[in-house]
């Protein structure tokens, strides 16, 4: 059986991103300017073959892997949990766009530009942010009634294969409508797989990765506009 990192202790952050470098207005790393705070906002992303030990077993059970796993929420809660994030409001499938695992996307990470902009005009990115947008109306209502009163703590987890390209990218674009559209303060991204996403990959680290192009920009700009469309 493929063996996946254990211990959520070697998760990290992307190098370079969120405090560690000064970020556009547009990257919206905290609520919009001039909007009151409504509560805050993490964003995790895992690999159903890279994160967790016991995920990666069950992925032995389907012919193409951790590609084409079906496997209970159940089960990716109790991950979770075991990666020491025993509370997540919702749980979010990546797969729906294509893997970016061969050509010259391999080395990077889902925050490059291209993987971000091909992500967000992909086809099927309407209507899976429409889900989301459905799924994030229930948690929100859900931690409302829990806890009246109180300021929201949403935690958002995003998985695909290896947790490293179409989650990371979707984890970002959910970082910047968190604060942009929906007024939250949101920390950076936490990447759970990133110990196993091995010394080939730039882990966000190259000069591509950390370029703050227009590109970079238009993407998660086309991801917020979406959003809010979609009220």
């Amino acid at each position: 059986a493929a063996a996946a990192a254990a211990g959520a202790g070697e998760a990290a952050r992307i190098p370079g991103a969120g405090a560690e470098r000064a970020a556009s207005p547009d990257e919206a790393p905290g609520p919009a300017r001039g909007a009151a705070v409504r509560g805050t906002l993490q964003v995790l992303t895992f690999g159903l073959e890279t994160s967790d030990n016991e995920l990666a077993d069950r992925c032995v059970d389907w012919p193409r892997g951790g590609a084409e796993a079906r496997l209970h929420e159940e089960e990716l809660r109790a991950a979770l949990g075991r990666l020491k994030f025993p509370r997540v409001d919702i749980i979010l499938d990546a797969r729906r766009f294509p893997d970016f695992s061969s050509g010259q996307m391999t080395k990077h990470i889902g925050i490059h530009p291209d993987i971000m902009t091909r992500i967000v005009h992909h086809a099927n990115f309407r209507p899976y942010l429409q889900d989301v947008r459905r799924q994030w109306a229930w948690a929100v209502s859900a931690r409302m009634q829990d806890h009246p009163g109180s300021p929201l703590e949403l935690v958002v987890a995003v998985y695909c294969r290896q947790g490293k390209h179409r989650s990371v990218a979707v984890a970002e674009c959910l970082r910047h409508i968190g604060a942009a559209a929906e007024h939250l303060s949101v920390g950076e991204v936490q990447h759970l797989s990133r110990p196993r996403w091995g010394r080939s990959v730039c882990k966000g680290g190259c000069s591509e990765c950390q370029d703050v192009s227009e590109r970079r920009r238009s993407a998660l700009q086309q991801a917020e506009r979406l959003w809010r469309e979609l009220r």
